[in-house]
């Protein structure tokens, strides 16, 4: 009767783990790839740099950085030949410009403590393209009171190494997120989510190396963010407050969301940082499942043992 007592056990350890623990179906392998690709299909060889998107104006639009600054690092993985070609341009054009004074500390860039507002420089311009730059060196900015800018500030102070801080930053960008997206002051405003707020937020978290259970909102922000991906294989910049998408699928909003599976980039940027969630879910689950298992098994033998 033992192997029936096994059976069942064996029987009950697969039915209590979920499928999706043996999956990691969202974002699928196709969504990553196509993602990828959009990219790729932007990149101008005779400069060197993607362009802000598919369409006019914004395919003859090259930004330094943000764009081309996140996308160097997000095709990393996938595609180190243009990446190689794209970083060489930026950093090329950053010798002229200077960093921006933002999107930099992603990479681990030092940054300053106070965070201005965006303001847009044509750095190169003919009658067939135009390169500019997005400098963070305007008015101060209240940081608490934009989403993304609680990212930065987060990363900027782990890096400096006041996790505490940067824990307390993130979470005060975290708590803006209302189920569709970050509810901050541009939002207020323009009645318009942006969705590269999202993969930022999701890119802090596991740059800090914070405990996804703890932060339930990270796997609503996930799906959110790959719900946003259109035919291109882009992500559409915005959405409306009653959730439906607007604009266009862009570089920098595709290239924020891939560098939140650059699991290597991450791991050079915090090396405890756990960019394998799923593998600790399926373990927890496998844990339960054979103790329930084993607890039945004994409660069978006890059953046959009366007969």
């Amino acid at each position: 009767m033992k192997w029936i007592g096994l059976l069942c056990m064996v029987m009950l350890v697969f039915s209590v783990i979920p499928a999706s623990a043996f999956t990691n179906d969202f974002p699928s392998s196709e969504q990553l790839e196509s993602a990828y690709s959009f990219l790729i299909s932007l990149y101008n060889p005779d400069l060197g740099l993607v362009s802000e998107s598919y369409e006019a104006p914004y395919n003859t639009t090259y930004w330094i950085a943000n764009d081309n600054l996140l996308v160097a690092y997000a095709l990393a993985p996938y595609s180190p030949y243009h990446a190689k070609k794209i970083n060489e341009t930026v950093f090329d054009y950053l010798l002229e410009t200077g960093f921006p004074h933002k999107v930099e500390v992603l990479f681990g860039y030092d940054i300053p403590d106070t965070i201005g507002a965006s303001n847009h420089y044509v750095v190169e311009e003919t009658a067939n393209y135009r390169v500019m730059i997005d400098k963070a060196d305007g008015e101060p900015l209240v940081v608490e009171d934009y989403a993304d800018l609680c990212f930065y500030k987060a990363l900027d102070l782990f890096f400096a190494g006041d996790l505490e801080s940067a824990i307390r930053y993130f979470e005060v960008g975290y708590n803006m997120f209302d189920g569709m997206g970050f509810y901050d002051k541009p939002t207020q405003v323009d009645g318009l989510y942006a969705n590269y707020k999202l993969a930022l937020c999701l890119y802090t978290a596991k740059v800090l190396g914070l405990d996804w259970n703890e932060y339930p909102a990270l796997d609503v922000m996930e799906r959110r963010l790959w719900e946003a991906q259109d035919q291109t294989g882009g992500i559409i910049t915005h959405r409306y407050l009653n959730g439906s998408l607007t604009g266009l699928a862009n570089a920098e909003t595709t290239a924020l969301t891939l560098l939140v599976y650059n699991d290597s980039l991450i791991n050079s940027l915090n090396p405890s940082a756990n960019t394998n969630n799923d593998y600790w879910s399926l373990a927890k689950y496998m844990g339960i499942a054979v103790v329930t298992g084993l607890f039945v098994w004994w409660i069978i033998r006890k059953l046959f043992s009366y007969f």
